[in-house]
């Protein structure tokens, strides 16, 4: 599979996550990306820039679920 093909499947993934557990099992996913070899051919930029890609998503994804959290308990 092709490293940005590989990128953009983990991606969906993390946008796809409604709660922390799902988070967390996207975190696992992202360690088992990190360390697949579709991209070990490229720089190390250019791995940093996928993997910078990638944990933005997973920290907007995070800050998504927290507010949604926290307007939940507010309406409570």
């Amino acid at each position: 599979m092709h490293y940005g093909d590989l990128k953009n499947w983990v991606i969906k993934v993390i946008n796809s996550c409604e709660n922390y557990e799902q988070l967390v099992s996207a975190r696992r996913l992202i360690f088992l990306f990190e360390s697949h070899e579709s991209h070990a051919h490229l720089g190390i930029w250019d791995r940093q820039n996928i993997r910078n890609e990638v944990f933005m998503a997973y920290q907007s994804k995070q800050f998504d679920i927290s507010s949604k959290r926290e307007e939940q308990l507010k309406e409570q």
